[in-house]
């Protein structure tokens, strides 16, 4: 069913099942002992927002950047356009106006549509820095960036800023360069997807191009896959 395929079936259950809240995790999540405590003390107060925790990579200690419109502190709470599914907690008044995830949107950009309809029918996206998940995401491989870049990286209870020319990576198969850059592309095509989105996507495909010429293997056939993605992604379209 791909990941947002298998969301939709666990809310959807879990709605239909009468829970109040239903809080996302991948596989590959461990939460911190006080994460679900940290986002239903704030939840609970709030009817028009979305919280959801920040994702931390278990072997780098670095936090996964969420898109924003801000300059983020990431010690406070801040607003953000679109988050991943790992760590969102969903009230049923929620699922009830927004729905279920896109299962067309069999892995990659189901998680930024989400949030896009969510953001359509008001609500804003909230991340709580002291709600935290180890968000495995695959083994980070590290590279040298043209550039010094800035990263966050948890150090003890606090998220400190460091700056370093070297990055960590995930290398992909071909398959999931395919669907990221084809589903990225059904997304941007929404009426409902913000000018604001679609920057941060088109920004995003030299990232993940320029990725795979400099740091991949199997050039040939991943700049192939990309270049299909995007064929498939303009001719497409959700349902």
């Amino acid at each position: 069913m791909g990941t947002p395929g298998a969301y939709a079936r666990g809310i959807k259950y879990a709605y239909k099942s009468g829970f109040e809240y239903v809080w996302l995790l991948d596989q590959d999540d461990i939460p911190f002992k006080d994460a679900l405590g940290n986002l239903l003390k704030i939840s609970e107060k709030r009817n028009s927002i979305v919280f959801t925790s920040t994702l931390i990579n278990p072997s780098t200690h670095i936090v996964y950047p969420m898109l924003s419109r801000r300059h983020v502190d990431f010690n406070n709470p801040y607003v953000a356009e679109v988050v991943y599914f790992a760590g969102m907690l969903l009230h049923k008044n929620l699922i009830k106006k927004i729905g279920y995830p896109l299962r067309e949107l069999t892995m990659d950009a189901g998680d930024w549509e989400y949030c896009l309809r969510c953001k359509k029918e008001g609500y804003e996206i909230c991340v709580i820095p002291k709600s935290r998940i180890y968000h495995i995401g695959g083994e980070p491989k590290i590279v040298k960036m043209f550039i010094t870049r800035t990263h966050y990286k948890l150090k003890k209870d606090k998220i400190e800023k460091f700056s370093s020319k070297y990055a960590f990576t995930r290398l992909d198969s071909p398959e999931r360069y395919y669907t990221r850059i084809k589903n990225i592309i059904l997304v941007m095509k929404l009426p409902y997807a913000t000018s604001f989105f679609r920057k941060f996507a088109l920004k995003l495909f030299f990232k993940q191009f320029s990725k795979i010429v400099f740091y991949e293997d199997e050039k040939i056939e991943k700049v192939n896959v990309f270049l299909h993605g995007i064929i498939d992604g303009l001719s497409k379209s959700t349902n």
